[in-house]
């Protein structure tokens, strides 16, 4: 490669890099403004950590609740009760802490940018890829273990702020997410790693703590696993259809994306084309499927990407490993293919999530008429929301069956509860809060709500 053609390359390089940096933040933006947090789990999530101050209890996912309800808690204890404010607060923590994570992965490879590559591919292949990004705590490990990984093996020393760093992000993975019985030890191989690139005494006892805190994450996370039993982290993964097809997709465009990278050396230039061509069609594949409703918009897909943000950001480790060691042998030429296809992937998520966001804004908007509509207890099949498509929008897709009433709870204007929407006949599974009695929820009075008016329809409606 000639000194031209290389510079040509870094600078196609740093403007991939833009237009999917780009695509990140414009992906995070949309997801705050469109209230995607209140989707699947989120409605609950936020329901819960408006009764404040919260009862933490011993978790295998306690730091990710917590981390993902930070800005909610400092609107809580600094006294805001409106209702707005608190759910972009909630929506905030939700969704932010992928930029504040890749920031710091930023900052540990100042001198060798391409490598953002690896978090920002993890994001688009799977946890953007999670069914309307639904709300689980895989999303918040998966950030935790780039961000760590990248502070542990990156920087060519430690610094006291980056030890600082590594052990607060430690604290943070030691009980996120049950994938770190598998992450924990890759970070605790890195910990070791550190250990022997240190000389300083200090330095070397931080990366053991680190090394300590990530074998403790492990530990966490199986007792996790026995506690809530591996069935439930993998739920329902045979079933899905043409959306299960789309993961084993991305799947595969993860693995081309390392081929293409890893093959060019050889003799066999076919293998690079084959790759790239494997990886472009998958990626086009799925962001055709995307835009047919129904079929990735689930609810009940976040038992599934609980497993691709496991599997992939450890595909993606492995190249991770492979760039490192080859170091200058992985020229522009070579980064740049691989930037070029995640951009693409970037575009097709982002303009999946765009218009899946405005579908999503007119569900709510039949939420907020259902809730403010008719008293008491309304069967959930009598209303708008049981209709698989209203006024050619998809609107049954986005509703699973516990998480119903909490929307149209969360939905009562001026805090005036006048009705709530019940689980759907056929939904046997558990549920939030039960709809007959709502004592348990009497905590969002403080929130300016008033149960008065169902209650009263509740009564009458009793022979």
């Amino acid at each position: 490669m000639t000194p031209q053609s290389a510079s040509a390359s870094w600078s196609g390089i740093l403007l991939v890099k833009a237009i999917v940096i780009t695509s990140l933040g414009l992906y995070l933006l949309i997801a705050i403004a469109a209230n995607v947090g209140l989707f699947a789990d989120g409605a609950l999530a936020f329901l819960e950590g408006l009764d404040f101050p919260p009862d933490f209890w011993l978790h295998p996912r306690l730091t990710s609740r917590i981390l993902v309800r930070l800005p909610l808690y400092a609107a809580l204890w600094a006294g805001v009760t409106d209702l707005g404010p608190l759910h972009l607060a909630f929506a905030t923590g939700l969704f932010g802490h992928f930029a504040v994570t890749l920031t710091i992965c930023a900052l540990a490879v100042r001198d060798r940018p391409v490598f953002l590559f690896f978090p920002l591919a993890s994001f688009f292949l799977a946890s953007a890829n999670a069914s309307f990004f639904a709300f689980t705590g895989s999303h918040v490990a998966v950030s935790l273990f780039w961000s760590l990984l990248f502070v542990l093996l990156m920087p060519a020393r430690w610094s006291w702020r980056w030890l600082v760093t590594a052990i607060a992000l430690s604290i943070g993975v030691m009980a996120s997410y049950e994938s770190m019985a598998v992450f924990g030890l890759v970070l605790a191989g890195a910990a070791l790693w550190r250990f022997h690139a240190e000389t300083a005494p200090i330095l070397r006892a931080g990366a053991t703590l680190v090394g300590i805190l990530c074998l403790s994450s492990v530990v966490v996370s199986i007792a996790g696993l026995h506690m809530r039993g591996v069935d439930h982290f993998v739920a329902k993964l045979p079933t899905g259809g043409l959306e299960m097809r789309g993961h084993g997709i991305h799947a595969l465009s993860v693995i081309a994306l390392g081929l293409i990278s890893v093959v060019p050396r050889m003799p066999w230039r076919s293998w690079s084309l084959a790759a790239g061509g494997l990886a472009t069609a998958g990626i086009l594949w799925l962001g055709a499927a995307a835009w047919m409703p129904g079929e990735t918009i689930n609810p009940y897909a976040q038992h599934r990407v609980r497993l691709l943000n496991l599997l992939v950001p450890l595909v993606l480790t492995a190249l991770f490993f492979v760039a490192k060691r080859a170091g200058p042998s992985w020229t522009s030429s070579h980064w740049l293919r691989a930037w070029r296809l995640l951009a693409i992937m970037a575009l097709i998520q982002t303009s999946w999530f765009m218009m899946n966001a405005a579908q999503w804004q007119h569900a709510l908007r039949l939420t907020d008429e259902s809730a403010n509509t008719g008293s008491g207890l309304r069967p959930f099949e009598e209303t708008p929301l049981n209709q698989e498509l209203v006024s050619g929008h998809p609107v049954r897709t986005f509703f699973g069956g516990w998480n119903v009433p909490i929307l149209t709870l969360l939905a009562a204007r001026n805090g005036q509860v006048r009705a709530i929407v019940a689980n759907p006949r056929s939904w046997t599974g558990w549920v939030a809060f039960d709809p007959a009695d709502l004592s348990e929820l009497a905590y969002l009075k403080r929130y300016g709500y008033s149960f008065d008016l169902y209650e009263a329809a509740m009564r009458s409606a009793v022979p």
